[in-house]
């Protein structure tokens, strides 16, 4: 029996896995765009795309982009609603060999001004993409606007473009409650190593559905946007807005028959009240997925959350976690689950990370230590 200090030290931190040259995260979605080409890639508001046609789309944008004149590893600000267009101007950064810096087109004026300049003002040919929707509730800026609906005519093939694991691919900044918003640089090997662990751990295929309605100001929605493409799942975007309406996101969760799903405990808390919810269990039910699907709740925790929703709780229909860890750890660095009755495991590390307790009790016989955490490991930029 291992002591408690062996056990919070190295057995809950042996989390070394040699995932090998994987390759960067666009070159992920691209190998599983030449498996399944004509399977349906991501859905918005009745409009879809297919892998290939997502692929194409992405292609010509980065062409664009490069015409232009974007510079190699650099920031390109994308300020777009939930959408087919924010989908493919993601893909297409990434394609072309730049980090995408998100812009929330609902963030006050005086902000988004601060972060296009400190993300944007030393580029020689700043890049800022956008919606025409959008453009009279974008600041005067300096960058060059490139509008998402107009695709253009340039070629359709991947642009030839090199990319490492360790250039930056998104860059994302926090709220700035203690002061100003800071950017977070996450590199192409901190994110992938992410997604690989969560598709070795829950495994998706092309029978699942992730619900992608996190704002992409938020580090969340980085998993929720690219780990279904490189799975073969299918991507259903929610409205813009619609992740604040409990009972929208139940109609959408039963109507498109949603496997995956994020909420943060206030928004779980008042999704679970909603007399719609229910629609979700019926609609799992269904399911031929043999294994429970995974509900995941970040940070916090909300008191009695997964049992106030039996029909989520009752295996196989859901499965929950709860993740948590800043954004410089590439979304988290912790997580616990639960399958049917709810109880809180220890957190788990996710592979590669290390989390070291620092506790400043000594070691009791129980694992509920009073401690501070040190993140290590395969971290970002």
């Amino acid at each position: 029996m291992p002591s408690l200090s062996e056990q919070l030290l190295r057995e809950w931190n042996d989390t070394a896995v040699d995932y090998g040259s994987p390759g960067c995260l666009h070159q992920l979605i691209e190998a599983q765009v030449d498996r399944t080409p004509e399977a349906v890639a991501v859905i918005c508001d009745g409009r879809s795309l297919t892998y290939g046609a997502l692929d194409r789309r992405a292609n010509r944008l980065a062409h664009r982009l490069l015409r232009l004149g974007m510079e190699p590893d650099s920031p390109v600000g994308i300020c777009a609603e939930r959408s087919l267009e924010l989908m493919v101007g993601l893909l297409a950064i990434l394609k072309a060999g730049g980090a995408y810096v998100p812009l929330d087109p609902e963030y006050p004026r005086d902000r988004l001004v601060y972060m296009i300049e400190d993300a944007l003002g030393g580029l020689a040919t700043p890049l800022l993409l956008t919606q025409g929707r959008l453009l009279d509730a974008l600041p005067a800026t300096s960058a060059r606007i490139v509008l998402l609906e107009e695709e253009g005519d340039e070629p359709e093939v991947r642009p030839a473009v090199p990319v490492d694991l360790d250039q930056v691919s998104y860059l994302i900044y926090t709220s700035g409650s203690t002061g100003r918003p800071k950017g977070v640089m996450n590199s192409h090997r901190g994110i992938v190593n992410r997604l690989l662990w969560m598709q070795e751990t829950y495994r998706l295929d092309s029978s699942d559905r992730v619900l992608q309605k996190t704002p992409a100001s938020f580090d969340v929605s980085v998993w929720e946007f690219f780990w279904p493409l490189l799975t073969g799942a299918r991507l259903v975007m929610a409205l813009p807005g619609g992740h604040r309406d409990p009972a929208y996101l139940a109609r959408v969760i039963a109507e498109e028959g949603v496997t995956t799903a994020h909420f943060v405990p206030s928004m779980l808390s008042l999704f679970l009240e909603a007399p719609e919810a229910e629609r979700c269990g019926r609609c799992d039910a269904s399911s031929a997925a043999a294994r429970p699907s995974p509900t995941t709740c970040s940070s916090a925790s909300t008191p009695g959350w997964p049992a106030r929703c039996t029909t989520c709780t009752a295996p196989p229909r859901r499965r929950w976690t709860s993740p948590s860890g800043p954004a410089g750890a590439t979304a988290d660095r912790r997580w616990c689950r639960s399958a049917g009755r709810w109880r809180t495991p220890a957190s788990t590390c996710w592979t590669r990370p290390s989390t070291r307790c620092r506790s400043p009790t000594p070691a009791s016989s129980t694992s509920a230590v009073s401690s501070s955490l040190a993140a290590t490991g395969a971290v970002p930029t």
